[in-house]
């Protein structure tokens, strides 16, 4: 009777490791695509600032010909 008991205990174990290996694995792969979506943001944010530079730049060329 105690080999089945012990038997039941280490697969409980193990059970128990692979649901509290795959629970890390999702929380790390969420947080994962939670900073990828933040990066696309940050680099939309970049070329909008570049653009709105460039832009800039160009209506200051325009009025140095001007003068």
């Amino acid at each position: 009777m105690d080999t089945n008991l012990e038997n039941l205990f280490y697969i409980g174990s193990f059970i128990g490791t692979i649901i509290f290996i795959g629970s890390f694995y999702g929380t790390t792969k969420k947080k994962l695509s939670e900073i990828e979506v933040d990066m696309k943001e940050i680099k939309s944010d970049r070329i909008d600032i570049i653009d709105k530079l460039a832009r800039i730049e160009t209506k200051l060329d325009y009025l140095n010909k001007e003068k």
